[in-house]
């Protein structure tokens, strides 16, 4: 009965002893003083496992880890406002924000330097393609929504004027193709168009992805 006793005794010092040293209870960063080895210790979340030399150690990395994610919201907003206001179309399929590129998401019109044939004559459709889409935003603010980024750095986006979608309007008038690589979402307009025998279907052209290629081939060669 002196040894069951005695050895509470022990268990019991010992255990608060062991509380001493190691700083209570965790506090709303998971976190605790730890007393016997002089650190601020982590148990639990982000930094569990972790010593510190204090509690504002990790306060400040809470702080400049709330900066980081400020900043990133912020870049999205901005980024967002660049893709309303006024634009400078490029191409047939692509417009500026400033110095932000946008690609229209989904299709691809010729490029500038392509050419195209109607009535045995060749003509430059890769210009009239950039000019209809000049005609087609008339001055007024275009607003688009990101899609995604391509390899050259460009947002990808569906973009409006007046509530019209400018990337349907392409297709459908002929001056740019459904890029059914990326999306089939203008396939019909690009029926229509080709029915209708508008734009670049009222004669005889590549497309433009095969322009590029057979570009890039005599280049190398």
């Amino acid at each position: 009965m002196i040894k069951l006793i005695i050895f509470f005794v022990v268990w019991f010092v010992s255990g608060q002893q062991y509380a001493h040293a190691h700083g209570g209870m965790l506090d709303t960063l998971d976190c605790h003083r730890d007393l016997k080895a002089g650190t601020y210790h982590c148990h639990q979340g982000e930094y569990s496992g972790r010593h510190f030399q204090s509690k504002q150690e990790v306060m400040d990395l809470e702080k400049n880890k709330e900066v980081s994610q400020r900043v990133k919201v912020t870049g999205k907003l901005l980024e967002h406002i660049r893709l309303s206001g006024k634009a400078r179309v490029t191409d047939g399929d692509t417009i500026r924000f400033g110095e932000t590129r946008v690609r229209l998401f989904g299709i691809d019109a010729p490029e500038i330097k392509q050419k195209c044939v109607f009535n045995d004559k060749t003509w430059n459709c890769g210009i009239e393609a950039r000019i209809a889409l000049v005609k087609m935003i008339a001055e007024q603010e275009v607003s688009c929504e990101k899609k995604d980024k391509d390899r050259y750095g460009r947002i990808v986006a569906v973009c409006t004027v007046g509530g019209v979608n400018l990337n349907a309007l392409m297709v459908r008038g002929g001056w740019a193709l459904a890029y059914r690589k990326y999306s089939r979402d203008y396939v019909d307009e690009e029926l229509i168009a080709k029915d209708g025998k508008r734009g670049l279907w009222k004669g005889t052209f590549k497309r433009p992805w095969e322009w590029r290629r057979s570009k890039r081939s005599s280049n190398r060669n």
